[in-house]
């Protein structure tokens, strides 16, 4: 009975099924990272004892240093935002409202967009801000 020689065991093939498995990982959080939106101008949130993150569906508004307002991604006008709130109220059931401010912002110009914010209809405020 002829006997086969025996074959050499390289380490390659024993290791492509690893190569293959950190490829897919690499692919993977790529993808779910790059899914993430970011937000159309920089805010730093002020300090608070009561850390507050953004939940659930709700209509979220950035307030930046220089009074740059933004709804949903997209830097807008106070008169349009006022519009624009008013649509999303009539549309839907009063959904909640998140404003991240920049802790920059000066106490008269967050007054003045919360005024906006209660004379367009809204009843829920949440203010975003970070533990410090």
């Amino acid at each position: 009975m002829p006997v086969s020689p025996r074959r050499s065991d390289d380490g390659d093939s024993r290791i492509l099924p690893l190569i293959n498995i950190v490829f897919l990982l690499l692919i993977f959080f790529l993808v779910t990272g790059a899914l993430s939106a970011a937000d159309p101008f920089p805010t730093t949130p002020p300090r608070s004892i009561a850390h507050t993150e953004a939940d659930g569906e709700a209509i979220v508004i950035l307030l930046g240093a220089s009074g740059q307002i933004a709804l949903d991604g997209a830097i807008i006008e106070e008169a349009v935002l006022r519009e624009a709130i008013g649509n999303h109220m009539a549309a839907n059931t009063p959904p909640a409202v998140h404003l991240k401010s920049d802790a920059r912002v000066s106490g008269v110009k967050l007054v003045g967009l919360l005024d906006l914010l209660r004379e367009a209809g809204v009843e829920r405020l949440r203010l975003l801000t970070v533990r410090g």
